[in-house]
């Protein structure tokens, strides 16, 4: 009797130390419960091998890099590809932004360099559907202002009187491959679900549609200075915001998907009203059509 208790007291003590091993490596191992790791240990070292090339140089606010900085330019191909990357499945995690009502995805671990961890003030880990509830159109994803127009080399944050999803993926040297448009859908639609993608032989570009904003802003900083896995090149990909599409049918395609956001908007803002506030909007509505429908136009020619 008392070799049984003693093994079934052993077989607990072991089932739960197996337990808590689990739970603990599950912990290590779910991007939603562990602290995020760092990227690199200190950023400081790694824009110095960045900007190595361009030191004493003037650095251009409205730009965001160096004068003579030959990362916009025909230079390109002289610059070896920039060294981290961001792995979704290595780098995410919990940060002191992730315990605020909301903050906003630090673009710094989109670039795979934040050496913060989990002491980072914003967020690591990809955009979801709480950002887009939460987005202005003022800012980015990442919660840089917007500006008005889009910049000169058509970089930044973004122009916030567009709803820019569509990138420009410049400096393929494998766009004569046989898979290049299913190398390039597997390297970007690690970021967000992408809606369409369009390959240019003769330009050895491509352009690529996005479901929604924040996973076009995420992916920009994301691949920008990057080379594409499995093409077997060592390019350096030049990631800008695309152009308007001159094509009418584009422009009116536009135009109606802005109409039928603002339409879910409403839509949405009505649902979360209560019983009482959808009373008086339905009344406020009903009220001013039937004054418009009463009050006919004014007769300019009697004054």
């Amino acid at each position: 009797l008392t070799s049984l208790v003693s093994s079934m007291s052993a077989s607990s003590s072991s089932s739960s130390t197996t337990s808590s091993s689990s739970t603990a490596k599950r912990k290590r191992s779910d991007p939603l419960t562990r602290d995020a790791p760092k990227q690199v240990k200190r950023r400081g070292d790694l824009l110095e091998r960045k900007e190595e090339s361009i030191k004493g140089s003037t650095y251009n606010l409205w730009y965001e890099r160096h004068g003579g900085d030959a990362s916009r330019g025909a230079n390109r191909s002289s610059i070896r590809t920039r060294m981290p990357r961001c792995v979704i499945a290595r780098d995410s995690g919990v940060t002191k932004g992730s315990k605020k009502n909301y903050a906003p995805i630090c673009i710094h671990f989109a670039r795979g360099e934040c050496s913060m961890g989990a002491a980072c003030d914003f967020v690591h880990r990809l955009p979801g559907e709480n950002d887009i509830a939460q987005l202005n159109t003022f800012q980015d994803v990442f919660g840089r202002e917007r500006q008005r127009g889009d910049k000169d080399d058509m970089g930044g944050s973004g122009s916030f009187l567009r709803d820019n999803r569509t990138l420009y993926v410049g400096g393929l040297k494998s766009v004569h491959t046989i898979k290049i448009e299913e190398i390039l859908r597997e390297n970007f639609s690690e970021w967000g679900p992408i809606e369409k993608l369009r390959v240019l032989l003769s330009k050895q570009c491509a352009f690529i549609t996005y479901e929604h904003r924040v996973y076009a802003e995420f992916a920009k900083e994301a691949m920008i200075d990057q080379s594409l896995n499995g093409s077997g090149q060592q390019e350096r990909l030049n990631i800008r915001w695309a152009t308007s599409d001159p094509n009418p049918a584009a422009q009116r395609a536009e135009t109606q998907q802005h109409f039928a956001q603002a339409d879910g908007a409403v839509a949405a803002y009505y649902a979360s009203l209560g019983p009482e506030a959808k009373a008086y909007y339905d009344w406020y509505a009903s009220s001013g059509s039937q004054q418009q429908q009463q009050q006919p136009y004014p007769n300019t020619d009697a004054y």
